[in-house]
């Protein structure tokens, strides 16, 4: 898990996010970018017909916001916490400065980059060519295998996979049915198999 460099300390600030408050928005010029001691972000966006979209999702040992400061643009979503978040914010305006004072951190960004883009092309590719049940199989097994504390909504796994509230609702009966997962008390788990 990734820690923060000592060389930061003077750059930094700790700050505490409550359940579903935002962390920046969409729009906002960056100043800084973070990184996550405890709980989970999302980062989310909404389409011109006010649909919503978790692009990403970030949790702890994790960067995020630095994108939009590398590129030099406005953030082009929002970043919200899921649960609870205990973060650190590193205030460095340019990539060229964060190089000088921790190139170590630079090199994470830079490949926690890497592994974002190539995860977000392998879902696109998949939402693309899947067909809506196997798309929302997926993304069910990908959001519990690797944020497992978090009780994932239907209205959230829609969000994530591309699809409806009430498809989700109806997939997710028929791969109860099938035995691909179990619902108790609207808590969606994998069956101990999997």
């Amino acid at each position: 898990m990734n820690t923060l460099p000592s060389s930061l300390d003077t750059y930094t600030k700790h700050l505490c996010f409550d359940k579903t408050e935002f962390i920046y928005d969409n729009g906002e010029v960056p100043s800084r970018f973070y990184f996550i001691n405890s709980g989970l972000v999302t980062l989310k966006c909404v389409s011109d017909s006010g649909k919503d979209s978790i692009l990403r999702l970030y949790q702890e040992g994790e960067f995020f916001g630095f994108r939009s400061m590398i590129s030099n643009e406005k953030y082009y979503a929002s970043a919200r916490a899921l649960i609870d978040c205990d973060v650190t914010f590193i205030r460095i305006p340019t990539l060229e400065l964060l190089n000088q004072v921790s190139p170590e951190t630079s090199s994470l960004l830079f490949a926690q980059l890497a592994k974002e883009l190539r995860e977000a092309e392998q879902r696109m590719a998949k939402i693309a060519t899947s067909k809506v049940k196997d798309r929302v199989l997926d993304s069910i097994y990908h959001l519990i295998n690797n944020y497992p504390d978090y009780p994932w909504t239907r209205r959230e796994i829609g969000e994530y996979c591309g699809s409806e509230t009430e498809t989700i609702i109806r997939v997710c009966r028929q791969l109860k049915s099938e035995g691909h997962i179990d619902i108790s008390n609207r808590k969606i788990t994998l069956p101990p198999r999997h």
